[in-house]
């Protein structure tokens, strides 16, 4: 199928995945046969939220570019990469051909092929795999380098369980896909929504570890400080995703070193 907008066209290839208020495709442009995420809302009705995204995608986007100038002053070189966190929106519009329904094109920062990318839930649900600590502690990690992007911005996610968090096992990439459930503020994000992102995200890494978030028990080893650490945030977390940040990698350079370490799964 080849869906046109103004003077673009892009050739919608398979589904990739479903929700309540919208389906993914996997797509691409005709001209330079680049990889996109097609979203597309699955009535009118939920025009809305696409919408949101939308907006809070350029909203992202900008406020990263400003970030990236401003820290190349001081290390020239040198990237802070939040881009690489969130979707680059790439095209917004009302489809005609499509009942009027909002379209959302989506490009990932830095990964090639867009099909390794997966939901975080996909290793316990389909694969019955559960990631080692150190796998989770670049998840983790970025997941609260995230937060304490978006929350100065008046940015919620609203939304960080694990079907919402795509991963790349090989290339250690972390994308939260969906951001039509967010929420923004006049100022900061008020404390109570910070801590539930927070609580969000380490509850969908604790799952990840093979974790019960109902009793917070880690039963592969029960009295590891880090799997401690990671429920503490889902339970007692301060709403202050920079401090966390900050204090996660102390814990986690202390615990399993400064380098890359490849990523490893495990059978539950």
């Amino acid at each position: 199928m080849i869906l046109s907008i103004r003077t673009t066209q892009y050739s919608v290839l398979q589904k990739v995945a479903e929700a309540v208020g919208y389906r993914v495709y996997l797509c691409k442009g005709i001209d330079n046969d680049q990889q996109f995420l097609l979203q597309i809302a699955t009535e009118t009705a939920y025009n809305g939220g696409l919408d949101r995204a939308a907006f809070i995608l350029k909203e992202l986007k900008q406020t990263s570019d400003s970030c990236e100038e401003e820290y190349a002053k001081l290390h020239p070189g040198e990237k802070v990469n939040y881009d690489q966190l969130f979707p680059t929106l790439i095209d917004s519009f009302i489809s005609d051909e499509q009942g009027q329904r909002r379209i959302n094109i989506l490009a990932l920062k830095d990964v090639a092929t867009i099909q390794k990318m997966v939901p975080l839930s996909t290793l316990k649900d389909r694969d019955q795999l559960r990631i080692s600590l150190e796998t989770s502690g670049w998840i983790m990690g970025r997941l609260l380098k995230l937060l304490s992007f978006t929350h100065p911005q008046g940015i919620s996610v609203r939304q960080l369980d694990s079907n919402n968090i795509l991963i790349d096992l090989e290339r250690h990439h972390v994308v939260v896909f969906n951001w039509s459930q967010s929420q923004t503020y006049i100022q900061e994000v008020v404390l109570e929504q910070r801590r539930q992102d927070i609580i969000d995200a380490a509850k969908a890494v604790f799952l990840a570890i093979g974790g019960d978030i109902n009793t917070g028990v880690y039963q592969y080893d029960p009295d590891h400080e880090y799997s401690k650490f990671i429920w503490n945030l889902a339970w007692h977390n301060d709403g202050d995703a920079r401090k966390a940040h900050a204090q996660y990698y102390e814990l986690v350079h202390r615990l399993f070193g400064h380098g890359y370490i490849p990523s490893k799964t495990i059978p539950l």
